[in-house]
């Protein structure tokens, strides 16, 4: 066995958590932002544009106060996680869970969105399609899982970048989503930590790999 592949095991678990709890913490700021009002952010939002000279209500600062209080949030995610490294369950939870968990967090933050606030999807999509879709992508993943995905690496690549390029049409406003470039981060960070999970799980098992 090579020496260095329980190194490799480690550094590709680390890098997991991390992409894994920024993926989950940006998608609970997000469904919260748009469901509800939070009295951290305002004020932060006020101080950050106070500080650079800019006016109160400039979304520079109100960008800033969120992935502020994102990125707060994950570091006390990773911190969990790097507590609960060496517990057996917590390896098994995060092969298990980490993937389906990085590859639903988008969607169910939109679905939960939608629940709250009522929308019309973009294209006026029946409610059963994304929903559908969703379960399709989940299940590919479970057969990824127990080693009985019959696709090869690019081809897995492939079908998560439809799938989040799905979701991002769902939730980031249609074809209008480059009216805010910045909001591209949310399902970027999803299907990055879903590139993690796969290379994380291709170490501990004998399939193919997603490179």
């Amino acid at each position: 066995m090579d020496k260095d592949l329980p190194s490799q095991i480690a550094f590709k678990r680390y890098v997991l958590e991390c992409l894994f709890s920024l993926n989950i913490a940006l998608c609970v700021r997000l469904a919260n932002a748009r469901t509800s009002f939070s009295s951290l952010e305002p004020s932060l939002k006020w101080r950050i544009n106070s500080l650079l000279h800019l006016q109160p209500h400039s979304s520079v600062g109100g960008y800033s106060a969120f992935f502020a209080v994102a990125l707060a949030l994950t570091l006390g995610m990773l911190a969990i996680l790097r507590l609960c490294s060496r517990a057996v369950l917590a390896e098994k939870l995060l092969r298990s869970v980490a993937g389906i968990a990085s590859l639903a967090a988008l969607p169910v933050s939109w679905l939960y969105v939608t629940h709250t606030i009522p929308v019309v999807p973009p294209g006026n999509l029946q409610s059963a399609w994304p929903l559908l879709e969703l379960g399709v992508a989940i299940g590919c993943m479970v057969l990824y899982l127990i080693m009985r995905w019959p696709f090869p690496h690019w081809i897995s690549i492939l079908f998560l970048a439809l799938h989040f390029g799905f979701w991002t049409w769902l939730s980031l406003g249609g074809l209008y989503f480059w009216r805010a470039p910045i909001e591209l981060v949310f399902p970027t960070a999803g299907f990055c930590a879903c590139l993690a999970w796969g290379r994380y799980v291709a170490h501990l098992s004998p399939f193919p790999s997603i490179p």
